[in-house]
């Protein structure tokens, strides 16, 4: 997963992911100290690239962690910093 731009001054961030089969993700973006800000799902993902804009309402000034989680198993993590 890649996320740009990073560090971002802006409430928006383009983020680019590869999946190995079609799914939805479920996510949630936390603090640095573990409190959970944002969460949903993200559905009709397809096999492949996949490249999405994502929201970061409310958040501003500090370093961000969002992670996708697969198959309620498998996850992956990017830090973002906000402006």
């Amino acid at each position: 997963m890649t996320v740009s731009p990073n560090p971002t001054d802006s409430s928006t961030v383009r983020i680019n992911f590869k999946m190995a089969y079609a799914t939805n993700i479920d996510y949630f973006v936390s603090t640095m100290d573990g409190k959970i800000v944002l969460d949903g799902e993200i559905e009709d993902t397809t096999q492949g690239d996949n490249s999405m804009n994502f929201e970061l309402d409310g958040i501003a000034n500090q370093t961000v962690i969002i992670t996708f989680i697969f198959d309620n198993k498998f996850y992956v993590s990017q830090k973002v910093i906000v402006k």
